[in-house]
């Protein structure tokens, strides 16, 4: 004898509901997978700018430091340093106590500067991207940055 006929089959309320379920979560995953592209383009867009950006102030305020640290070590002292400058670099600008590195025009990327408490001998230095040695040596009361 079928046990179909002790345990009676349950009439189905929404024949269709499954397939409904299904629409349903396939919209939920593609609403989030449109938002997670979103916030990736976002991100990606953003981050040649920031990187530019960190680089530049780190390439800045290491010259401005070690031109300090020169100065304080006294007459005739000279310091070797590693500067990493960004792709969009394009000249580094020193006078006085004022460090300037411009970067390319229509970059997106800002110029940036630094203030030393050392007096640095006025220089035009042309830049590229990439890991730099740079040296600062005190003389004549002044830092000469090469």
């Amino acid at each position: 004898m079928p046990l179909a006929r002790f345990f009676p089959k349950k009439p189905k309320l929404f024949p269709r509901a499954r397939g409904q379920v299904s629409l349903e979560y396939l919209g939920i995953t593609a609403f989030f997978l449109a938002m997670a592209a979103i916030f990736f383009a976002y991100s990606f867009s953003t981050f040649g700018y920031n990187k530019n950006l960190s680089l530049g102030q780190d390439a800045v305020s290491r010259i401005g430091s070690n031109a300090d640290l020169a100065a304080s070590m006294g007459e005739g002292s000279r310091v070797s340093f590693d500067v990493e400058f960004p792709d969009t670099a394009q000249s580094l600008t020193i006078y006085n106590s004022y460090i300037l590195m411009r970067n390319i025009p229509g970059s997106g990327s800002p110029n940036v500067y630094f203030y030393s408490k050392a007096r640095l001998s006025p220089a035009s230095i042309a830049v590229r991207q990439g890991r730099t040695t740079m040296s600062a040596g005190f003389s004549d009361g002044n830092v000469v940055i090469g």
